[in-house]
């Protein structure tokens, strides 16, 4: 049974999925990870809500557990995380990335102040870090 993520709710959110669902590999999973941290400048909202919604998706993958991620994301994992496939196979590495960047998104100023304006829907922050830890 799927479990709801809000994370996907997010108009941003949901126009990264739609990207990545068109993509092939690991390289769209990823990219907002290292366009996060390698950039020296405060992200906007945009940057950290990719970075979210990229985060959900690996800590699915690593985890196998795909119960948070709408059908689209759950989906894209499957093709790609299939028993002959290696186009994309999660890494710690790469779970490590993702909570090094969603750390950086979650103290940008942009995303504090969403937060603040949300506070029902602040519990998914640390279920997604916990969900990243490895």
């Amino acid at each position: 049974m799927a479990i709801h993520c809000p994370t996907f709710d997010n108009p941003i959110s949901a126009t990264w999925l739609e990207e990545l669902v068109g993509s092939r590999g690991i390289g769209r999973l990823m990219a907002p990870h290292n366009n996060l941290l390698e950039q020296s400048d405060t992200p906007n909202l945009r940057q950290c809500w990719q970075a979210v919604a990229s985060a959900e998706v690996v800590a699915a993958g690593y985890s196998k557990n795909h119960a948070y991620l709408p059908s689209a994301a759950r989906h894209w994992l499957n093709r790609r995380q299939g028993r002959y496939s290696r186009r994309c196979k999660i890494t710690a590495t790469q779970v490590n990335l993702a909570r090094n960047s969603l750390k950086r998104a979650m103290a940008a100023p942009s995303m504090r102040d969403w937060c603040a304006a949300h506070p029902d829907d602040n519990r998914w922050q640390q279920q997604l870090l916990q969900r990243l830890s490895i």
